[in-house]
């Protein structure tokens, strides 16, 4: 988990040690959700799309490892705050260079327009362009008893409450894929040691979800196609002694089979 700043500008009566007591908060909620490790690091509140453009990438890229998935907010930043954008405009990025899957989370429009109009605060919901969200159920309890740990935000405030029973257990993420180059080399990479033939089942479970991960919103490139068959498109890797076939196809995405 990554946070990029303290959230000082948006805290009255913010003391000097906020950024130290967050950071205590953040890594209490992480270890309540199941989260190894959690980092806050210390950039200007309010201030990160004035930041050089390669410091965001950069500083996400560094703390990746080895994930396989990056979750963000939507574009528009749930609420439209300049930092919230800048923060998905550089997790994205990264993502699609390392071959990555985003995970978008935002609202439903329903709950955004109600939201605004109790409120007056400027919620955003999903545009409705690229894929749809899919809904997903969340374990409330365990997730406002992560939210308890954020005792300098206020937990408790109303708008949170209110957007909280207005999903009721439900959430919205957008699944977004990486551009197919770097899906496919993140693919390779991953994939090629678990698939040689001395590979053990543990081995080639772990290569199975991981050719889950990559058939998500799969295009094959035109020059893959088997020449002589136009029902069959075949990836291969000599040195890691694999093959990969797709014989289905739904409209011009293949289903690797």
């Amino acid at each position: 988990m990554l946070c990029l700043t303290a959230g000082e500008a948006s805290t009255i009566g913010a003391g000097s040690d906020l950024a130290a007591r967050r950071r205590i908060e953040l890594g209490e909620a992480a270890e309540r959700l199941g989260i190894a490790t959690s980092h806050l690091e210390s950039l200007p509140d309010g201030g990160l799309s004035d930041l050089p453009a390669a410091q965001l990438p950069a500083m996400v890229a560094a703390h990746l490892a080895a994930a396989d998935a990056v979750a963000v907010f939507e574009p528009g930043g749930v609420t439209g705050h300049p930092d919230h954008c800048a923060a998905s405009r550089a997790a994205g990025l990264v993502a699609d260079q390392h071959g990555l899957i985003t995970l978008e989370w935002g609202l439903a429009q329903s709950v955004a327009d109600s939201l605004r109009l109790q409120f007056g605060a400027p919620f955003l919901g999903f545009e409705a362009v690229g894929n749809w969200p899919v809904e997903i159920v969340v374990d409330r309890e365990l997730q406002r008893s992560a939210i308890a740990c954020h005792r300098s935000q206020e937990p408790d405030n109303p708008v949170l409450q209110r957007r909280l029973d207005l999903e009721s257990d439900r959430e919205l993420i957008r699944v977004r894929s990486a551009p197919y180059d770097a899906r496919l080399r993140h693919f390779v990479e991953r994939a090629a040691p678990l698939a040689r033939p001395a590979a053990s089942r543990t081995e080639r479970m772990a290569l199975l979800r991981l050719l889950v991960g990559f058939a998500a919103g799969a295009t094959w490139p035109e020059a893959l196609w088997d020449g002589e068959s136009s029902s069959e498109r075949v990836l291969w890797d000599a040195s890691g002694e694999w093959t990969l076939r797709s014989q289905l196809t739904t409209g011009d995405r293949p289903l690797p089979g």
